[in-house]
């Protein structure tokens, strides 16, 4: 309860005097209220009543005895560091809301929850949502860097856990499932009408053409073919002579001329900054000059003319700011707004320049622009010039001008480039990972910008995990009743070998995880001994045989041998999965799914709760061994689908040819990552 001023009764404490300063420091307090209430303190630390309730029955005194003893008490206590580390974060709790500075406040704030932090146990701490959502990027760029930090004990990080059960409440998946439209609506909860006006930009990047197998599903194959680009969407708001001639002058009028600009690499043919110095003010005045005043120069003005005319169009369409026009003294960069005549000649500028690109391959010419390149101007101008319009005409009430820079493309290369950054600076990111880099930046998306706690956030995504998980158990059905009607095929005598030596390793893991041992018993065969035998065997004992055949050989006096019930388990399954991988219809339907590896657990499941001698075998103490099918269910999935993604990779690898070296050519593959990293031309 708080007590004001006027109602302290007494003070009483003891001070020393500093050293150094000569100044008196209280080193214990006790300050005793009218209603005979009181709080102690040590060295400047508040102490809790707890501390001395074997000398008071509460936190108010009855008898002056008492008062003595609870000073003797403050007198005799030391302060722990948790307690001054809770002291230091609650000093500069006022000081992270009164700073201004955002890079400031931003340190002050993780340096108080650090502290904090370091008061509580590992698992009594709760993280606040602006490190949750840094951390979680952090472990995804590099998990091994975030261990390392989380193991230094330098600073107070969740563990790696926490952070995988926070992102698997938003999976991403191909299209637009629900739950990527449930993450819409939670971002949209937190928008204002106006920031409601967004732009759908659409984009293919490029992956690395493979298959990954991970936490049960598999990525990289889409309709049975490797995935070699994901076509993207991505939500913003709205709201050569001359060079030479200037070459070696200290003083240069087109000083942004250089070798890169007129003839870039490949890659660097993409870079706005080359091109925005081939078309800048200071090359197109440089190119009148030459042809005013230097002989040989007839042309240059045309030249000029033409860049000129790119130039405006850049900077029309690239208008980021409301002031940029002001700012650079340059109307073509004006904001575009209704009733402007400034606005008014952009629009009519961008109208006419499309127009112009359209008719600009006809010309006849040695050199032109390829048709794309010119079709792609004037859809973009018209476009662009159309689009402004409508939301000037249409929200006129949300909206006081539009700014052309806000819808383009640059936000969703800079979100390619943040979802490869993620990755480790991996260019050929996998889809995988994109898919898994998506879901932290989702994640953090509503931690940091919409607000949301991580519970309430688990808490709205629960009905579309509902939802995939109905739509999963649709498909089990289909795959039960597919699986019952294929034939299974005999398995040939290698294939026998390799999932009888399959079955010795689940019935090794079932002895090690099962904490029945009368359930592991029923896993392996104690009595048989791994002996030499061969594939030419006999009838009556050429069946138990085959199956150990592969395991004898690997054999150095510790293998175990899987009893008849785990290599009849294991057969089951394995022809269960080849008549669901067998066509292409049940193998897309399988791989397809939201939890692939559960689908087929469910799948073997209910075709073996149809086997009355399995469901009649139980261990000696009368535990049923369906838990161990479905575990053996889930380890030969990661074993099959492993397998499969293993071919299809190599099928990959296979049809990489390399380029057969000549004694014409010495480029090398180091040579060709030097000229990419360097932008060196080849000589």
């Amino acid at each position: 309860m708080h007590q004001p001023e006027g109602d302290k009764l007494i003070s009483i404490r003891t001070e020393e005097i500093d050293a150094m300063t000569g100044l008196p420091l209280i080193t214990s307090n006790i300050t005793v209220y009218s209603d005979l209430r009181y709080k102690m303190h040590s060295n400047g630390v508040q102490l809790s009543i707890k501390e001395t309730s074997d000398i008071t029955k509460s936190d108010t005194f009855v008898s002056f005895g008492e008062v003595l003893n609870v000073l003797a008490r403050v007198k005799s206590l030391t302060v722990g560091s948790k307690a001054r580390l809770e002291v230091a974060a609650k000093i500069l709790d006022p000081l992270t809301d009164s700073i201004t500075d955002e890079e400031i406040r931003l340190v002050a704030t993780f340096v108080t929850e650090q502290l904090r932090l370091a008061c509580k146990l590992p698992r009594s701490r709760s993280y606040s949502p602006f490190l949750l959502g840094a951390a979680v990027v952090w472990d995804r760029i590099s998990p091994k860097l975030y261990e390392t930090l989380y193991m230094s004990n330098i600073f107070c990080l969740p563990h790696s856990r926490t952070l995988r059960r926070l992102t698997s409440a938003l999976q991403v998946n191909a299209g637009l499932d629900s739950s990527t439209m449930a993450y819409l609506g939670l971002r949209i909860e937190k928008l204002e009408p106006r920031e409601c006006l967004v732009n759908l930009a659409m984009d293919e990047v490029y992956t690395a053409q493979c298959m990954e197998l991970a936490g049960g599903r598999m990525y990289g194959q889409t309709a049975g073919k490797i995935t070699k680009t994901l076509f993207c969407t991505h939500i913003n708001s709205v709201a050569g002579c001359m060079y030479n001639m200037e070459r070696g002058n200290p003083g240069k009028m087109a000083y942004k001329l250089t070798d890169k600009v007129l003839r870039p690499s490949v890659l660097e043919r993409v870079n706005v900054g080359l091109a925005a110095a081939a078309t800048d003010e200071t090359t197109t005045a440089a190119l009148r000059h030459f042809e005013e005043h230097v002989p040989d120069c007839q042309g240059f003005a045309d030249t000029a003319e033409f860049l000129e005319l790119i130039r405006r169009w850049f900077n029309t369409c690239n208008v980021k700011s409301e002031h940029m026009a002001r700012r650079l003294n340059d109307k073509s960069r004006v904001a575009l707004r209704s009733g402007c005549e400034d606005s008014d000649k952009s629009l009519d500028f961008l109208s006419k320049f499309g127009n112009y690109m359209r008719s600009f391959h006809d010309i006849v010419g040695s050199k032109q622009m390829s048709k794309d390149t010119c079709m792609a101007v004037f859809y973009c101008s018209r476009g662009l010039a159309g689009l402004a319009k409508y939301l000037l005409e249409t929200y006129s009430d949300l909206l006081n001008y539009v700014l052309l820079g806000k819808i383009q493309s640059d936000h969703i290369e800079r979100h390619f480039g943040h979802l490869r950054k993620i990755s480790g600076g991996n260019y050929w990111s996998s889809v995988r990972q994109f898919m898994e880099n998506e879901a932290v930046i989702r994640i953090k998306s509503l931690i940091w910008w919409s607000g949301f706690p991580p519970a309430e956030i688990a808490k709205k995504m629960a009905p579309s995990q509902q939802e995939h998980q109905f739509e999963d158990m649709k498909v089990v059905d289909d795959l039960v009743e597919a699986a019952r009607q294929a034939e299974h095929e005999e398995l040939d005598d290698s294939t026998k070998a390799a999932l009888g030596h399959i079955a010795g390793y689940l019935a090794h893991s079932a002895t090690k995880s099962s904490k029945c041992t009368a359930c592991a018993d029923l896993m392996v065969d104690r009595e048989v001994t791994l002996v030499n035998v061969t594939f030419e065997t006999d009838k009556t004992n050429g069946a138990e045989g085959i199956y150990r055949s592969f395991t004898q050989l690997l054999d150095r006096g510790k293998l175990l041998a899987p009893s008849r019930l785990a290599i009849t388990s294991t057969l089951d399954i394995c022809q269960i999965w080849r008549c669901l991988v067998k066509s292409e219809s049940t193998r897309r339907q399988l791989l397809t799914t939201h939890l692939p590896r559960k689908v087929f657990v469910d799948v073997v499941t209910k075709l073996e709760s149809n086997d009355v001698e399995l469901d009649a075998t139980n261990c000696n103490q009368g535990h049923s061994t369906i838990g161990l099918k479905k575990r053996m269910a889930g380890a030969l999935f990661n074993l099959f689908a492993g397998n499969m993604v293993r071919d299809v990779n190599s099928d990959i690898h296979a049809k990489r040819k390399s380029g057969e070296a000549t004694v014409h050519c010495t480029r090398t593959q180091c040579d060709d990552k030097r000229r990419k990293l360097t932008g060196v031309k080849r000589s």
